[in-house]
């Protein structure tokens, strides 16, 4: 849609301008067509996937987590904010994957589990902390396809 109103704009600006400034402004017409379409690809929706045995959780271009489905106790829906977004360590125990500080699904891991961050750092956790479109059901598919037991429903 922007790209769209872009274009009406660089015709009507084009029209407007002295000629000496067609091609400076077709330069930064160009620019911002790259800009709007490189933005649309970047934020573009890559859910969650829930494999046979592990579940990949996807923050777009901020880094994807793997966590084997056999490492997970719980899984409960439980709305949170933590401090900055991605892929990033809360405390010493827990990792948010979410785009923005929000998060609303809770996984807890039988035992501590290592991760490594695509910014680097690596870490014993025990707590995943992750954005659903649908909290409940996310928790319930997560539990049935991991351990087999029931999700802890949780607070949502």
């Amino acid at each position: 849609m922007f790209a769209g109103v872009e274009v009406l704009t660089a015709v009507v600006i084009a029209s407007v301008i002295p000629p000496a400034w067609s091609l400076p402004h077709l330069l930064l017409e160009v620019i911002a067509l790259g800009t709007y379409v490189g933005l649309g690809l970047v934020w573009r929706t890559t859910p969650h996937e829930l494999r046979d045995d592990a579940l990949v959780i996807r923050t777009g271009v901020l880094g994807d987590l793997v966590v084997p489905l056999t490492a997970v106790a719980t899984v409960r829906p439980e709305p949170r904010t933590s401090a900055g977004f991605g892929t990033r360590f809360v405390d010493d125990s827990t990792i948010a994957c979410s785009v923005t500080s929000d998060t609303n699904v809770t996984i807890t891991l039988e035992s501590a589990h290592g991760f490594t961050l695509k910014k680097g750092g690596t870490r014993q956790v025990k707590h995943i902390r992750l954005n659903a479109e649908d909290p409940r059901r996310a928790a319930r598919e997560i539990s049935a396809q991991g351990s087999g037991r029931a999700c802890d429903s949780g607070a949502a």
